[in-house]
């Protein structure tokens, strides 16, 4: 091997295995992660003007638990959530925004949106403490 190689060989080697660099890479991961923990959340019940028992109680449910869970985030307006009724023209704009065309419960941050809709259906009436347990999981995900 000439010396030319053994040299460029050792640069590589010192370029990729320093710690310096690991550190420094390190360092800006640690920093997205509190980036992104610092990310505020929007909770979303999208919902016509005719609501009945489940639609109310989705609604009544959500903003109970998120009161239960995050009532200190809640107040420093890092976790919000909002009643938007599609049939308003200020509640058509935020769903068209967001690409809801009909009724939906959603946990937003970011580019990221968790669709609780279903589960917010299912469990409203019958287990609201598995509600609540379902945006506990979705609002960690962020």
């Amino acid at each position: 091997m000439g010396k030319l190689q053994i040299l460029v060989l050792g640069i590589l080697a010192l370029v990729f295995f320093s710690p310096d660099l690991s550190a420094q890479s390190r360092g800006k991961r640690e920093t997205s992660e509190k980036i992104k923990a610092a990310e505020s959340v929007q909770v979303y019940y999208f919902h016509y003007t005719r609501r009945c028992k489940t639609c109310n109680a989705v609604e009544s449910q959500t903003k109970k638990a998120l009161q239960e869970l995050y009532a200190k985030q809640m107040q420093a307006g890092k976790i919000t959530f909002a009643s938007v009724n599609l049939e308003e023209p200020e509640g058509k704009r935020i769903g068209d925004s967001i690409g809801v065309k009909s009724q939906s419960l959603l946990v937003v941050s970011g580019d990221q949106q968790y669709d609780l809709t279903d589960k917010a259906f299912l469990y409203a009436t019958t287990n609201p403490d598995k509600l609540k347990l379902e945006l506990q999981k979705a609002i960690g995900k962020r």
